[in-house]
This record gives structure tokens, C-alpha cells and sequence, in this order.
């Protein structure tokens, strides 16, 4: 805390530079009473503050350091008149009290009295020209009166009068940012650090300057030197956390977030930034836990009835933080009815938020509920009748009811006010490619690319078209291409297994599907799945392919195709009845499937059940008479008297 904050409590408006003045050892006098002041008015309370040194004055009447303590209270509480008459007391008792000298003139400052607070500071001058700490106090006076080169003077002067007493550098420094002449603000921040290298104003400064030169890397150098002196730092943390975010390492910036919360465990924003960060980088069950937590500090609705507006209105955002925190989590995880409750909690409070109304249309589609996706979306449109991803939304609501005109239609909306928007262009591509609209297809889907060369989910739409049309080769080019501008797109690496497997290529479909799984290994199920079964295939790795598929069903428990491949790994690796209870479970959800269906049967065989096995291989025959595995089937239906 600079001097001026344990001065006066509060930032001067007036001043643009920090009238930094130093602290005398007043926190550290013997005296209990006014000692115990000086750390009440340091924390802001005032009342017990003043009731301290007012102990302090009755118990030596001719304390001048109690006339100062209740000046500063006074002033904290913009009673200037007593506060002045307190500070005269003390100067009465201490010609030579700078503190309190300092206070008289800053309290005739707030008074409008510009003047009379320089006057001031002369008289102490005249009686002490080498005082550093009143030159200082000048210094800022004529900052905030705009003398500036007077200011110069003083700062300079108090400098020399005193080399090390710091806030002369830091206010030097501070009047040279105001004339942006930045190095030489950052020579005077030096300065103050070689003075006392653990100042952590002076690293904030230096900070600042830098960051106002663009130079990242140095604002993070001097925020880490700040937590080598404070450790439990949480404006420097938090400070860091959001370098971090401005430069999209959100990881990093979740690193300081949570050490922050570590010394605040009851911060309503910290908690928010967290919740947001957990969403944006897929840790959606911390995400939740942070939604609990954010519960928690909300008081019960049962206790609200004669709580202030304010503190209602307190309430009503914690909640809606909550339900928002946690409906984004459950969305990310594919909870999607989940995900409806918690935004429509939000909507109840809060009924014309236009994003509270988007999300909860996204919800709505991935529950393939596009009729109320697209009320949600034009309902959010109705409130921000310029908010172009509802558009896009809306636009593939229509399209996944087959609505293709209504769906190009927002995409015109769109192009009206913004021609070059390249995501609608790219919504354009894919509604013609399910129209089965080629050429215009790549025409807008290129058109997106043009205008924005980074648009990742552009390529793999262009690389889907290609496979479409069964040109693979460029269709791994487009794939490829998205890949390098995201990496952490895992479907990319998806897409492109399928098509290495396709043609064949299993070392670099097995290195593609490894590489899907390692960017969303939480969502990857179609990559564990076409992993294991490649393995499978080649009889090799059975273990770990028993691993992908059991970790695909725990992702995925009901789908037919991983219960399928789990099932047949089982029979590979002799595990029986295993293989039964997958298959058989398979079955049911994918019941004219001749593989499964012959799978089934192999595994009937194995264990001696021919009226089973017989059952379910002229299943499979029956389905497709050539499917893949027909000669086998055959010979197993021939064998066992069929």
C-alpha cells in the first residue's frame, strides 16, 4: 500500500499520479492505543479507529501522533474542517511532524484550496529543505493543480535529498508515463528497486509500462518477481491469470486462479473465472464442482425475505452464475436435458438473456429437439437482433429438419449486414452439400476459407465434401490443413483414421485415431471404438484394445457398434461368455446387423450352443446374403448340420 492509501484511505480523484508518501514507524509505537488505531484505520474501520486513538489522546493529552490518527479518520470520512483543526493540534505540539504536515495540505487540496496546501508544504520546507517526504507530497500537489514542471522539480528534489526513500521514484516514474515517455519511467522504477529490490509498487509499475509497450513477456516476468516476494499475492494472481487469457493459455491462467483461491476461498469472481475456464478447456466435472461451490456462497432464498434490494439482486447473480456454470458443463459433457434444466433455472430470473436463450437452444439441439432449439433461437434474436452465431444455429435447426430454404434464409439474413462473414458462408456450404448442391457447396465452402485462411471446421466441412465424392486425396489434404491451424480438434484426426482406414493406410489410421483421443479423450468414442477394432482385425494388442473398447462403452454404454467391437475382442481373446452378454446387448440395439448378428453366433458356437449359434448366423444371412463374413457363415452353418 503506498503511503498516500494509509495517508487519506482513498484515491484523490484529482491527482492522476499516486501522491506517495511515506509511513513513519506510527503502526509501531509503543503505545498500544494508537497503535491498534493505525491498524484499524489501515483496514477501513474507521469507528474503531477513531475510538483507539481517542484513548490515546485521553490518556496523554499532548500526543500529537493522536491529534494525526484522528485527523486521518476524519479525512477518511471527508470531514475535512475537523480533520484540519486535528492536524494544526498535532503540527502545535510538532512543528516539524511531517506526516501530520502532509495531511493539513492534502486535506486543504480536497477542500478546493490548492493554494493553501502548497503553502503548507513551503513552511515545512523552509524549516527542513532536505524533508523528502513533504517535497514528494509537493510533487503531487502541483500534479494535481498541472504544474508539472514544478512537480518535476520536487520529485527530482526529494530524490536528492533522499536517495533511498522510494515513493520519489515511483512518483517520478509515474510523471513521466503521464508524459509517455516510458524509459525513462522504467529508469526511475529501477531506480526504486535497486533502493529496495522486495518493492512490489515498483514491479507493478514496470509491469504496466511494459504491458503499454506490448512487451507480455516482461509484465509476466515482473508479476512472477512479485510472487517471489508475496507469495499469497491475489491481485497478482489474479492479474497473471488474466495475461494468461489475453494470450489464450487458458491452462496457465487456471493455474493461477485456483492458487489465488487458495488465500480466497469465498472470491465470487475468482470462482466465476474458474467456472469459465473449466468450460473452455473441456474439464467440465471441475466446472460443476465450482458450480456447487458457487451454490454455497449464496445465502438460502428462505432468508431473503427482509434482505435489501442489493443483497437480493447479489443473490439472483450468484444463482444465475450457477445454473449458467453448470448448464455449460452439462453441454460439454452431452448431459443435454440436464444442460435444459439448468439454463432454464437462468431464464427464470433472468427472461430476455439473449445468450441464456442461445445456450439453452444448443441444448435443445444436441437433444435433437430442433423445434424448441429454434424457439430459443429466435428468442435470443429477438433480444440481440444482431447476434450472427444464433443465425448459424437457427440456420442448422432448419437444416436438421430438412428445411433447407428457411436454413439458407438465415444465412441470408446474415450476408445482408456482413457479406465477408465466413462462418455463414460455411453454414451456406453445408446446407447445399445436404442438398446435394456440390458445386455450390465448394463454392461457399472456399468463399469461408478466402475470408478467413484460420477457419478450421471450414476445411474439415471441405474435406467431408471431398470424401463425399470420393476424393480422398483431398480429402486428407483439407483434413490435414484443419489440423495444423487446431490440433486440438479432435474430430479432425477422427476423420482422418476413417479415411486411412478406408484405404487401407492402418499404420497412419492407428496413429491418427491415437492423436483424436489424445485431443478430447473424454469425447473420442467413434476413435477408441475404430482403434480397438483395428487391433482387433490384426489380432494384435488385444489387451489394449480391450482397454479403448471398454473405455468407448463406458463413454458411450448403449451403443450398438462398441458393444459390437467389445464384444468380438472377447471371443478373440477366448472370454466367452464375456463376448455373449456384449453381443447379445448389441443385438438389441443394432438388430439387423448381419456382423453382429454372426459375431453373435461365433460366440454361440464356441460355447457349444449350436441351436443359438445356428439361430443367429442364418440371421445374419438372411440380413445380407453377402455381407463380409457370408463364406465364413456359411461354413459354420454347414459344419454345424444347418
Amino acid at each position: 500500500m503506498t503511503y498516500l492509501s494509509k495517508l487519506v484511505l482513498f484515491r484523490i480523484a484529482a491527482i492522476t499520479i499516486i501522491i506517495t508518501i511515506f509511513v513513519g514507524c506510527g503502526a509501531r509505537s509503543s503505545k498500544k492505543h494508537y497503535g491498534r488505531g493505525m491498524i484499524y484505520l489501515e483496514r477501513g474501520r474507521l469507528n474503531e479507529s477513531l475510538n483507539e486513538f481517542q484513548a490515546a489522546l485521553e490518556a496523554n493529552p499532548k500526543s500529537g501522533k493522536a491529534h494525526y490518527g484522528i485527523g486521518q479518520v476524519y479525512f477518511a470520512q471527508r470531514n475535512f474542517v475537523d480533520a484540519i483543526a486535528e492536524y494544526e493540534e498535532a503540527l502545535k505540539l510538532d512543528a516539524k511532524f511531517t506526516d501530520a504536515r502532509a495531511g493539513l495540505a492534502l486535506t486543504y487540496l480536497q477542500r478546493g484550496n490548492p493554494s493553501k496546501a502548497v503553502g503548507v508544504c513551503r513552511e515545512a520546507i523552509d524549516i527542513d529543505p532536505k524533508d523528502a517526504k513533504i517535497r514528494n507530497t509537493l510533487g503531487g500537489i502541483y500534479i494535481a493543480i498541472r504544474e508539472y514542471d514544478k512537480a518535476l522539480e520536487e520529485f527530482k528534489g526529494a530524490i536528492a535529498a533522499d536517495p533511498k526513500f522510494i515513493p520519489s521514484y515511483l512518483n517520478l516514474g509515474d510523471y513521466y508515463v503521464r508524459k509517455q515517455q516510458l524509459d525513462k519511467a522504467q529508469e526511475q522504477y529501477r531506480a526504486a528497486l535497486n533502493a529496495d529490490p522486495k518493492n512490489k509498487e515498483a514491479h507493478w509499475k514496470l509491469a504496466d509500462t511494459y504491458r503499454l509497450q506490448n512487451k507480455m513477456n516482461l509484465v509476466e516476468s515482473e508479476y512472477r518477481a512479485i510472487l517471489e516476494i508475496d507469495p499469497k499475492n491475489i491481485d497478482v494472481r489474479v492479474a497473471l491469470a488474466s495475461l494468461y487469457i489475453r494470450q489464450n493459455k487458458l491452462q496457465q491462467a487456471i493455474v493461477e486462479f485456483e492458487a489465488a483461491l487458495e488465500n480466497a476461498s469465498n472470491s465470487l469472481p475468482i470462482y466465476a473465472n474458474l467456472g469459465e475456464l473449466y468450460n473452455k478447456t473441456g474439464q467440465y466435472d471441475k466446472a460443476l464442482n465450482v458450480s456447487d461451490k458457487l451454490k454455497r456462497l449464496a445465502p438460502p432464498e428462505e432468508n431473503l425475505d427482509k434482505a435489501s434490494p442489493e443483497v437480493k439482486r447479489l443473490v439472483q447473480s450468484i444463482n444465475e452464475l450457477t445454473y449458467a456454470t453448470s448448464g455449460v458443463a452439462y453441454y460439454g459433457k452431452g448431459l443435454y436435458l440436464e444442460a435444459i434444466r439448468a439454463f432454464q433455472q437462468v431464464i427464470k430470473s433472468s427472461p430476455n438473456s439473449p445468450m441464456t436463450h442461445y445456450r439453452l437452444g444448443l441444448a435443445y439441439a444436441g437433444n435433437k429437439d430442433y423445434s424448441r432449439a429454434i424457439t430459443e433461437y429466435e428468442s435470443a434474436l429477438i433480444s440481440a437482433p444482431n447476434m450472427f452465431p444464433a443465425y448459424i444455429k437457427l440456420a442448422s435447426a432448419y437444416l436438421n429438419r430438412r428445411m433447407y430454404e428457411e436454413a439458407i434464409s438465415q444465412c441470408r439474413k446474415v450476408l445482408e449486414i456482413d457479406s465477408n462473414n465466413a462462418e455463414v458462408h460455411q453454414m451456406l456450404g453445408v446446407i447445399y452439400s445436404s442438398k446435394n448442391q456440390l458445386n455450390e457447396a465448394i463454392t461457399e465452402l472456399r468463399k469461408a476459407i478466402e475470408l478467413n485462411p484460420q477457419l478450421a471446421s471450414a476445411y474439415v466441412d471441405l474435406g467431408d465434401l471431398y470424401y463425399k465424392q470420393g476424393m480422398s486425396d483431398r480429402a486428407i489434404n483439407a483434413y490435414r490443413t484443419a489440423f495444423r491451424i487446431d490440433p486440438q480438434m479432435g474430430m479432425i484426426n477422427q476423420k482422418l483414421g476413417n479415411v486411412y482406414e478406408e484405404r487401407g493406410m492402418h499404420r497412419e489410421a492407428i496413429e491418427a485415431y491415437k492423436q483424436a483421443i489424445k485431443a478430447e479423450p473424454e469425447k473420442a468414442i467413434q476413435a477408441y471404438n475404430n482403434l480397438a477394432w483395428l487391433y482387433a482385425q490384426q489380432k494384435a494388442n488385444l489387451d489394449e484394445a480391450q482397454t479403448l473398447a471398454e473405455k468407448a462403452r463406458d463413454l458411450a454404454p448403449g451403443d450398438g457398434s462398441v458393444l459390437d467391437t467389445l464384444g468380438w475382442i472377447y471371443y478373440l481373446k477366448q472370454m466367452y461368455d464375456e463376448a455373449m452378454r456384449s453381443l447379445e446387448a448389441s443385438k438389441l440395439s443394432l438388430p439387423n446387423n448381419p456382423m453382429i448378428r454372426y459375431h453373435l453366433g461365433m460366440a454361440y458356437y464356441q460355447k457349444g450352443m449350436k441351436t443359438n449359434a445356428l439361430t443367429e448366423l442364418k440371421k445374419a444371412l438372411e440380413i445380407d446374403s453377402k455381407f463380409t463374413a457370408a463364406n465364413e457363415t456359411k461354413k459354420i452353418i454347414k459344419e454345424l448340420g444347418g
